[in-house]
């Protein structure tokens, strides 16, 4: 999708010169500087924030943000107030300048190109930046990072006339998408509908010779209702169909703990699960975005406090590693230094309940049991409706480490032994 977006700012100014004429009477004479133009984005499947600021005028200001994602685009009370006419208190030669900052929240490099089409300028300067440094051609902003473009127009004379006529287009896009592609999905993988019971899926992989569905859940980090394609973004799949045969351990013995950066089941799917649906060379699985072992430590846990259970992202230090789970405290041996990523991981507790429940979360707590039916309705795994599985979570149970967390049969959230042989449920990202 592209959206263009057309901002523009008039600025008049005028440089009264006073004079005390002999018969006592003030006459005044003015220097007229027009400012004007335009700033465009062209913004084609980007999941980004742009914000911005304007410094220089007595009326400087900061502007709203401008939103670009899946499911939300800038709305035009937004964009207007970047669309201001600015001011001068005095007589001051005057420097007009825009500081735009660019998040990019995608997993996927952002790159930007900044045209600059002033022909001429008269009795005037303009200095473009990126990062401080030249902004002449394409730029990249890396994934989850923030950069600053910044405008500056400076007038050189107040006690000459000068008119401006500014014309800056921006044009971003995500990394999967080609120079000069525009719009369109971003990402070369099919995403098709069911139409019977109406959620979005892509296929990946095979079980005996017949294709695997993945059911998309998530768009952005928020439950995806299924009511619009999406076009930009992060998606959320988790694995739809279910196979009996395909069950695992968290790991083979209690003794292991229930740390998931370095228990079997992760290995399992990096390693054995690959071959057994035949991934290698299938072209969803290779336009996967790797998800770092340590984000997967965020809101991962789960423990029981007089609010209910609770996925603890700011709690996490709190939590104790031990030397070993003799005494079945806390989490066992967790590791939040792993600097590995992983294409195909278990959903913890917070993100099973909010992404494929269409649960939500107040305070980052998550209910301890009460949880409603359309949320577990949501949770429970089925094939054709004539047999369902329970299937494992990444968390761990907080209070013993030969415990972790499972989503049973019917639905309900509940912990046992990591040894435990249950469904192997995965899930992965893709930027579209």
């Amino acid at each position: 999708m592209t959206l263009k977006t057309k901002l523009i700012t008039t600025i008049s100014m005028f440089f009264l010169v006073v004079a005390l004429l002999i018969t006592g009477v003030y006459a005044v004479t003015s220097a007229n500087v027009n400012i004007g133009g335009t700033i465009s984005f062209n913004a084609t499947n980007i999941y980004a924030t742009i914000t911005g600021t304007i410094t220089g005028a007595s009326n400087s200001t900061t502007l709203s943000p401008l939103n670009y994602s899946a499911k939300t685009q800038p709305s035009q009370t937004e964009l207007n107030t970047w669309c201001q006419n600015l001011t001068f208190a005095d007589a001051t030669i005057p420097t007009v300048k825009w500081t735009i900052q660019i998040e990019n929240k995608s997993e996927r490099a952002l790159y930007v190109t900044l045209t600059d089409n002033i022909a001429t300028l008269t009795n005037a300067t303009k200095t473009l930046t990126f990062d401080g440094g030249s902004a002449t051609g394409e730029q990249t902003i890396p994934a989850k990072t923030t950069k600053t473009y910044t405008m500056e127009i400076k007038v050189t004379d107040t006690n000459a006339s000068a008119s401006i006529d500014y014309n800056f287009d921006f044009d971003l896009r995500d990394a999967s998408v080609s120079q000069n592609q525009g719009g369109g999905s971003a990402s070369s993988i099919d995403l098709k509908y069911d139409t019977t019971n109406n959620y979005y899926y892509v296929e990946m992989g095979t079980y005996n010779n017949a294709p695997v569905k993945w059911r998309l859940v998530g768009v952005d980090g928020e439950h995806f209702d299924g009511s619009t394609a999406p076009t930009s973004g992060k998606g959320t799949f988790i694995l739809e169909t279910l196979i009996i045969d395909n069950k695992q351990a968290f790991n083979a013995s209690t003794s292991d703990g229930n740390d998931y950066a370095d228990s079997d089941i992760r290995q399992y799917l990096k390693n054995d699960y690959v071959s057994y649906l035949n991934l290698t060379n299938d072209a969803t699985y290779n336009a996967i975005a790797e998800r770092s072992v340590a984000e997967m430590y965020t809101n991962i846990g789960w423990y029981t406090n007089s609010q209910g259970e609770k996925a603890p992202n700011d709690n996490l230090p709190s939590i104790v590693p031990m030397s070993a789970p003799s005494t079945y405290g806390e989490i066992y041996a967790i590791d939040t230094t792993n600097t590995e990523s992983d294409k195909l991981w278990l959903m913890s507790v917070e993100e099973v309940y909010k992404l494929v429940g269409g649960g939500t979360i107040t305070n980052n707590i998550v209910p301890t049991s009460s949880w409603s039916a359309s949320v577990t309705n949501n949770l429970i795994w089925n094939q054709n409706n004539n047999s369902s599985s329970d299937y494992l979570l990444r968390s761990p149970e907080h209070f013993d480490s030969r415990r972790a967390i499972r989503i049973y049969s019917n639905g309900a959230c509940q912990y046992d032994f990591v040894s435990d042989i249950l469904g192997v449920r995965p899930a992965f990202n893709i930027e579209f």
